[in-house]
Parts: structure tokens; C-alpha cells; sequence
């Protein structure tokens, strides 16, 4: 405890007055975020170097949290959302930046998707059909952009895709063809190791049915 005190006060005392120590300065403080005390992850939640408030954004408590979800740095509200809590997604799901929300989207909330899935940037739009969800894919097998289709193609089901048979990019057609071929081979294996088992199955109950009985019963022995 002494110790910890000791580097408390080298970091945030003694540090900001030496010259060229910030290599060595990092490494202590990030040793401070990894012992997840929360006295210094106060602090530390106002620190100067993103990288330190994106570990701090990793491990602390939701006292920290309300900081963090308004840091300037996407970087850092990125990782707020990755913590999945409520609260902070209620606020990522509008974040200026699309890559927080699409950490918001891979959370995989109903309330946020059905914002999301009419998102302005396709990205966004991109990452809702990358989770494979029906209702959101049968929407989405509409976008305007082909990138998106693209990914419809690639997550859908197999209604999806034959719809995408007629699709007006060719990318997206060659994609959906490809993924029907996928899914066919797949269901038809399926059914082959189905019918394997039951053959299997019958094969032993066969067996154990004919299996002849060297049991002599008491009533064999009275007779």
C-alpha cells in the first residue's frame, strides 16, 4: 500500500514537472489502470493521453464511465460502448462518429438496431446486416447501396438470397448464386448425416432385438 502511495505521488506530483519522462510516465500509469483502483481511475479519467482514458474506459466503474462516454476521442467512447451498459448506449446510439456506432450496433440491442438500420452512413447500415438478423436483413435487401446488399447476400437466408438473384449489381448476384450453392450443399449434408444416424440407429435395435437370450428362466428349469 505504501508503495502504490509512493508512485501515486511520483506520477501526479513529481511527473509533470520532468523533462522527457512520458515513455516511463505511461507505463506507470497504465500499471494504475490495470490494478483497477478507483481513486486513480478518477484521475486518470482526465488524463491527457487517449490511450490511458481508453484503458481506463476498459476496466472502471460506472462513476468513470459517465467521463468517458462524452470524451472528445471517438477512440475512447468506442470503448465505452464496447462495455455494452445500457445507459451509455442510450447516448453512442446518436454518436457523431460511425465507428462508435457501429460498437453500439455489435451490441446487438432491438431498441438501437432499429435506429441504426436507417443510419446516414452505409457503414453503419453494413455492420446491422453483418449480424445476421431477419427482420433487419428483410429491410436491408433494399438499401441502396451495394455494399450493404452485398452483405445481405452474405448473412440472409435462402429467400434472401434468391431474391438477390436479380439484384442490379453483379457482384451482389454472383454473391447470392454462390451463397445458394453454400446453403443447398450444407442442407443437403445435413439430411445425409440424418439419414446415416436413423440407418445407424435401426442397425442397433436390430441387433439388440435378435440377440439371442442364454438366460434359462425359472420356469425353463421347473418344466
Amino acid at each position: 500500500m505504501i508503495f502504490l502511495l509512493l508512485l501515486y505521488l511520483f506520477v501526479f506530483i513529481v511527473c509533470p514537472f520532468i523533462i522527457d519522462c512520458e515513455g516511463t510516465l505511461y507505463f506507470i500509469k497504465h500499471h494504475f489502470v490495470k490494478k483497477n483502483i478507483e481513486k486513480y481511475n478518477n484521475k486518470l479519467a482526465y488524463d491527457k493521453d487517449y490511450f490511458i482514458r481508453y484503458e481506463v474506459a476498459e476496466h472502471c466503474n460506472e462513476e468513470c464511465l459517465d467521463i468517458l462516454v462524452n470524451d472528445k476521442e471517438e477512440f475512447v467512447r468506442k470503448a465505452v460502448a464496447k462495455r455494452g451498459i445500457d445507459k451509455y448506449l442510450d447516448i453512442l446510439v446518436y454518436d457523431k462518429n460511425y465507428e462508435v456506432r457501429e460498437e453500439v450496433v455489435k451490441q446487438r440491442r432491438d431498441k438501437d438496431l432499429n435506429i441504426l438500420i436507417y443510419d446516414e452512413d452505409w457503414r453503419v447500415r453494413n455492420k446491422v446486416a453483418e449480424q445476421g438478423i431477419d427482420k433487419y436483413l428483410d429491410i436491408l435487401i433494399n438499401d441502396e447501396d451495394q455494399d450493404v446488399r452485398y452483405s445481405v447476400a452474405n448473412y440472409g437466408n435462402l429467400e434472401h438470397c434468391k431474391k438477390l438473384l436479380q439484384d442490379k449489381n453483379e457482384d451482389v448476384r454472383n454473391r447470392a448464386y454462390n451463397r445458394i450453392k453454400k446453403i443447398e450443399y450444407n442442407e443437403l449434408c445435413q439430411e445425409r448425416n440424418k439419414e446415416r444416424k436413423s440407418k445407424q440407429e435401426a442397425l442397433i435395435n436390430n441387433e439388440i432385438n435378435n440377440k439371442p437370450n442364454n438366460k434359462i428362466t425359472q420356469y425353463e428349469i421347473i418344466q
